[in-house]
């Protein structure tokens, strides 16, 4: 009988023991994550497009279409930055 008490015990223990491991190890890792959790959010939430109108130059029109689909479901639009394409320039360079 000593023994089972003794076996549950220490079963008991070692149960307890692979939790607090556990927790600490789920702790640290979401600690971890926060620092890369900034740029992996906005990684996940980026949209690149292709094909702007020339007019929308600042790219205001395209962020006023961009809230207007994002807005009804409580998105917002955090910022459009716009990058140009520069294979055309790059290619009649190369010509010259």
């Amino acid at each position: 009988m000593i023994l089972v008490l003794l076996f549950t015990y220490l079963t008991i223990k070692e149960v307890q023991k692979v939790r607090k491991e556990a927790r600490n190890a789920y702790q640290f890792y979401q600690m971890s994550m926060s620092k890369n959790k900034d740029h992996e959010w906005l990684k996940l939430r980026t949209v690149h497009i292709k094909g702007l109108s020339h007019e929308d130059r600042t790219g205001n029109n395209l962020k006023a279409i961009l809230e207007r689909v994002v807005g009804p479901d409580g998105g917002e639009v955090l910022g459009v930055h716009l990058v140009p394409d520069f294979s055309a320039q790059l290619k009649t360079e190369g010509k010259i």
